[in-house]
């Protein structure tokens, strides 16, 4: 399976893109991770929603989750991205307490439902999580002293 190899402009997700980026950033930043690991959180979470029949697919493997997340679905794959991020490129990430107060919803998940949704994710990602990000590109480019004009 290759991931997030066309940007589709129609898709449902895009509409609250914006929001859920900025609202990546903002948490991410509150973390203290790095520029790479917010582009890497935000990769992720485009390859996800990027999947054919991603709504299908969370239907079948996650539905009790589907049940308590209602309409903060997009944030809650938004913070297992930043979660997977976090695990990939930094030395910490949060734990269960943090996470719900970061989500802020009504209803919590417990360390299960973290977990679960984490492995949808990968799962769904195949696994994929080397993936370039314009950070990447800009840093490569910088170290190798190209400069551009």
């Amino acid at each position: 399976m290759q991931v997030g190899k066309m940007y589709n402009p129609a898709a449902q997700y895009v509409r609250n893109r914006k929001i859920i980026v900025d609202w990546m950033c903002n948490e991410a930043e509150s973390l203290g991770y790095s520029s790479e690991a917010v582009h890497h959180s935000v990769a992720i979470y485009d390859s996800y929603y990027t999947l054919p029949n991603i709504e299908e697919n969370q239907k079948r493997l996650i539905p009790n989750i589907l049940q308590r997340a209602n309409r903060d679905l997009d944030k809650l794959v938004a913070l297992i991205s930043i979660l997977i991020s976090a695990k990939f490129l930094e030395m910490t990430y949060p734990g269960v307490e943090r996470l719900n107060r970061i989500l802020g919803s009504d209803s919590t998940y417990t360390y299960d439902d973290y977990i679960a949704m984490e492995m949808h994710v990968l799962h769904m990602l195949d696994w994929q999580l080397h993936l370039v990000t314009h950070y990447n590109l800009l840093s490569f480019f910088f170290s190798q002293g190209i400069v551009f004009t």
